[in-house]
Order: structure tokens, then sequence, then C-alpha cells
């Protein structure tokens, strides 16, 4: 879930670039990019927290491309999933 569906704000094509971000992250650190004792810590957590850094031995450019697709900010996120593709 998007911080911005998290918060119950409108979402759009971005809200499912960051749910990928997600699940890129969790597949290249080997670990939940979000994680808390309960549903609301994680929620607050993807609102409001970073995950930890990727490992060094994560390419930089991929390391780059998951940490735009995990920005808070809808706009500063890639805009859609052909965008990111194209990076």
């Amino acid at each position: 879930m998007s911080p911005e569906q998290a918060s119950g704000l409108p979402i759009d094509p971005r809200s499912d670039v960051f749910s990928f971000g997600v699940v890129l992250y969790e597949m290249l650190a080997g670990h939940r990019a979000f994680e808390g004792k309960t549903s609301l810590e994680i929620l607050q957590k993807v609102i409001h927290a970073s995950p930890a850094p990727l490992p060094d031995e994560i390419p930089i450019s991929l390391r780059l491309v998951v940490g735009k697709a995990l920005e808070k900010d809808p706009a500063r996120r890639y805009q859609s999933m052909a965008e990111l593709r194209h990076r």
C-alpha cells in the first residue's frame, strides 16, 4: 500500500509504482521494506519512514531505481511503470 493510500488520499498509477518498488526492494534485500509489530505500525512506517538502504552488492543503478519508486511524494516517483521500465 502506498503512503497516499495508507493516508486515505486519492491514488493513481504512481501507487502501483510504489507497490512494485516494495516488492523489488524485498526481493533484493531479502526482508520486508517496512516492518512492525502491528498493521498500524507498518502503515505508519509506510507513511513516514524509509526502508534500510539496500546492500552495497546491489548495483547503484538498481538501488536508485528502487529508491525513486519508493519516494513518499508521488510527484517524485516514476510517474508510470512505463517510465520506470525505461530506466
